[in-house]
């Protein structure tokens, strides 16, 4: 699977007090490339005060996952979580 995006578009999380999200979530698959895009997070939305796991790109359980030229920003946890 191929995730192509262009330089303009914008993945952006949804404001929330919730402890966890991921903007992009990948759990056991294999041969998935991920390019271009923006990819935000509401780390200046957040109603929350709690919590650590608002990733940009969460990876759990997966192999030959590749990320390529995505920019990655305010997240409320890890730009690129590897799990």
């Amino acid at each position: 699977m191929k995730l192509i995006m262009s330089s303009q578009a914008v993945l952006q999380a949804a404001d929330t007090s919730g402890k966890y999200y991921n903007v992009i979530y990948a759990n056991h698959i294999s041969n998935v490339t991920i390019s271009g895009g923006q990819v935000k997070g509401e780390r200046y939305g957040h109603s929350g005060t709690s919590g650590e796991w608002g990733m940009g790109i969460g990876i759990y359980d997966s192999t030959d996952i590749c990320i390529d030229g995505v920019s990655i920003s305010d997240c409320w946890g890890d730009g690129i979580y590897l799990g």
